[in-house]
């Protein structure tokens, strides 16, 4: 492993911790605001699949592709 890569490595553990205790955090907090999760999905929306949302109409898909965008 050469040092840019075990450098790469740490970063992303210390951020993936930073993620753990602050979403740990938010749990732990939410009771004294009063807003506590309902579901799982409420908790950590993350974890779940989006949602599919409105289709975009085939004109604009069109616009989309020729930009480059899609």
């Amino acid at each position: 492993m050469t040092l840019y890569e075990l450098m790469e490595t740490l970063e992303n553990r210390k951020q993936g911790l930073a993620y753990e205790i602050w979403r740990h955090a938010s749990l732990v907090r939410s009771p004294f605001t009063k807003n506590f999760p309902a579901s799982p999905k409420e908790a950590m929306p993350e974890l779940f699949p989006q949602e599919e949302g409105i289709k975009m109409p085939d004109f604009l898909m069109d616009k989309a592709i020729k930009r480059g965008v899609l």
